[in-house]
């Protein structure tokens, strides 16, 4: 019900604002249309793979907290920095292995 009233205020993809054009409303409306398939499909075995993506479900409470939400998305725009230092940190544990091996001859 909550996903139909918010389409109907801002609209489906049109508007600026629109409820589609929003990835936290994507997110939003992927959990529940997944939440939903068993009772659209009943006879459906594939329908149970996607019983993992309620998971999600407590993402959407992202929505109504604006502070979580800012700490998400900043966590998320923080990825790629942390890309570079995995890859960083990953060098310096093969260099170490490599070192260690030839000093303890093992």
């Amino acid at each position: 019900a909550e996903v139909v009233l918010k389409v109907i205020a801002s609209g489906l993809y049109r508007d600026r604002h629109a409820y589609l054009r929003s990835y936290w409303n994507v997110l939003d409306l992927t959990v529940v249309l997944t939440g939903w398939a068993p009772y659209i499909f009943p006879g459906a075995q594939s329908v149970s793979a996607l019983r993992v993506l309620r998971a999600l479900r407590p993402l959407r409470s992202i929505n109504r907290l604006p502070s979580l939400r800012a700490l998400i998305d900043a966590m998320v725009r923080a990825l790629p920095q942390l890309v570079n230092v995995s890859l960083l940190l990953a060098f310096v544990c093969i260099a170490s292995a490599i070192a260690g091996m030839q000093l303890f001859k093992g």
